[in-house]
C-alpha cells in the first residue's frame, strides 16, 4: 500500500521535470536560432540582418569623387600684433610706491586699463629744487601783482564810467581800462592753474608735492616686470611691460617658387599641439633680407583664450591654387570612421555585397583631406562601403576567434 501511495507522489514530479527540461531545450534551440539569423561568419564574409544592423546604426554610403585642396605643409612662428605690446613708464622721477588695496602685478598676470598701480614720490636734485622755488615765487608774484592791477583798474574804471554818463570822458579811456582788467584776470587765473603743480610753503625735503600716481596704460597680460617696492626711477623708465595676446600675426616663410602657387585669399590652418585654429592673409610693410631664398608670409590669428605665445612654432597648412579644372585631378574620398588600420599599418574597410552581407576589403590609403581620407587603390566608384559602425562589425567578424582563459 505504501509503494502504491509513493509512486503516486512521484510521478507527477517527474513529469514536471521532464516537461522543464524541454522547455529550456527549446529556449535554448530559441536562442541559438537568433543569433544565428543575427550575424553569420562565412569564409571571408560576415552577414548581419537588418535588426542586427539598426542596432549597430550601421550605415551604408558609396564613396566620394572630388578635387581635394591641394596643401603645402609648411613651420611658421607666432609673433606679438605691433602696437599690441606696451609698457607702463614712470611719470616722474623718484621713489616706486605700491598701491595699499592692488597687488603688485606679478608676470602672467592680467591687469585692466586705468588699473592703479600704486604712486612715485617725487625726488629732485638741488637745481631741480630751486627751480620748483623759483618758480612757486614767481606765480606768487604774478597773482599778487594781477590782483592789485586789477583793483586799481577797476576802481578807475567804475569812476569814469560815471563821467562818462555826462559826456565828460572819451570812450576810448573806458576801453582801455577794461583791457587792463582782462589782461590782469588772464594773467591771474593762469598763474593759479600752475600752482597745484609746485611746492608748498614751507618748503622741506618733499617740497610738499603729493605723490604721482600710476596707472596701467593697456589692458593685457603682464609680461614682463621692472619695479620693486622702494626702487628709484627716472621719469621714463618702463615699469610693466603688458601685452595683449588677443590677436597674433604669423610668419611663415616659403621658397620663392612655392609663393606663386599659394592661394593668398584664403585662410590657413595653424596647429599648436591639441589647438588648430586658422589665420587669415595679412600683407604688412616689411622688407624681406637681401640673399634670402625664402619669401615671408604673414597671417592674423585670434587667440581668445590665450592658448597661443608669441615665439611659439606651429605646423602651418595653406591652400595652393587650383590649376586646372580637370576632372581627372579629382580623388576618392571615404570619411574617416570607414577605414580600420592593422597593426602593421595596413587600411581595410567593409564594402556591401549584398543587403545583408559585407566583405572586409583592403585598401590603399592615401592624404587626410577635412574629415575623409583619399583612397588610392582598392575601391570603385560603384562600391558601397560601411561608413559608420566598421568597427562593430570588426570585432563582430573576429568574436568567434576570442580564446577565454580557464580560471581554473
Amino acid at each position: 500500500m505504501c509503494n502504491t501511495r509513493y509512486s503516486l507522489l512521484l510521478f507527477p514530479l517527474i513529469c514536471l521535470a521532464v516537461a522543464g527540461c524541454d522547455h529550456v531545450a527549446e529556449e535554448e534551440d530559441d536562442e541559438a536560432e537568433r543569433r544565428e539569423s543575427r550575424s553569420t561568419v562565412v569564409v571571408g564574409e560576415l552577414r548581419l540582418d537588418a535588426n542586427a544592423q539598426r542596432a549597430i546604426g550601421l550605415r551604408v554610403e558609396a564613396p566620394e569623387r572630388r578635387r581635394p585642396r591641394r596643401v603645402l605643409a609648411l613651420t611658421g612662428w607666432l609673433l606679438a600684433k605691433p602696437g599690441h605690446e606696451n609698457s607702463t613708464r614712470a611719470s616722474a622721477t623718484g621713489f616706486y610706491l605700491p598701491s595699499d588695496t592692488v597687488a603688485l602685478p606679478d608676470i602672467g598676470s592680467r591687469q585692466a586699463a586705468g588699473q592703479p598701480l600704486g604712486s612715485i614720490r617725487p625726488s629732485f636734485t638741488p637745481q631741480e629744487r630751486a627751480q620748483l622755488v623759483i618758480a612757486k615765487e614767481e606765480a606768487d608774484i604774478l597773482i599778487q601783482q594781477s590782483r592789485v592791477s586789477m583793483e586799481i583798474a577797476a576802481t578807475q574804471l567804475e569812476s569814469l564810467r560815471e563821467g562818462a554818463a555826462n559826456g565828460a570822458v572819451p570812450k576810448t579811456r573806458i576801453r582801455e581800462l577794461e583791457e587792463i582788467v582782462e589782461r590782469a584776470r588772464v594773467a591771474q587765473r593762469e598763474a593759479q592753474q600752475k600752482l597745484p603743480f609746485l611746492p608748498t610753503e614751507p618748503y622741506d625735503e618733499s617740497l610738499g608735492l603729493p605723490p604721482q600716481p600710476v596707472t596701467a596704460t593697456v589692458a593685457g597680460r603682464v609680461v614682463d616686470v621692472h619695479v620693486k617696492p622702494g626702487q628709484f626711477v627716472v621719469q621714463g623708465d618702463p615699469l610693466w611691460t603688458v601685452a595683449d595676446w588677443s590677436t597674433l600675426w604669423l610668419r611663415v616663410p616659403v621658397f620663392t617658387g612655392d609663393v606663386a602657387a599659394i592661394a593668398r585669399d584664403v585662410q590657413c590652418r595653424v596647429t599648436a599641439g591639441s589647438v588648430t585654429v586658422s589665420g587669415s592673409p595679412i600683407d604688412p610693410p616689411l622688407a624681406s633680407e637681401a640673399g634670402r631664398r625664402t619669401v615671408d608670409l604673414f597671417f592674423e590669428v585670434a587667440n581668445a583664450t590665450g592658448a597661443l605665445r608669441p615665439g611659439q612654432p606651429v605646423e602651418v597648412r595653406v591652400e595652393r591654387r587650383e590649376a586646372t579644372d580637370d576632372v581627372s585631378d579629382e580623388v576618392l574620398v571615404v570619411p574617416r570612421l570607414a577605414v580600420l588600420w592593422d597593426g602593421q599599418g595596413g587600411a581595410w574597410v567593409y564594402v556591401a555585397t549584398s543587403a545583408e552581407s559585407f566583405r572586409r576589403q583592403r585598401v590603399e590609403a592615401g592624404e587626410a583631406i577635412d574629415s575623409g581620407i583619399v583612397i588610392d587603390r582598392g575601391l570603385d566608384d560603384e562600391d558601397r562601403i560601411v561608413t559608420q559602425g566598421s568597427a562593430a562589425l570588426y570585432a563582430e567578424e573576429f568574436k568567434g576567434q576570442i580564446q577565454l582563459d580557464d580560471d581554473d
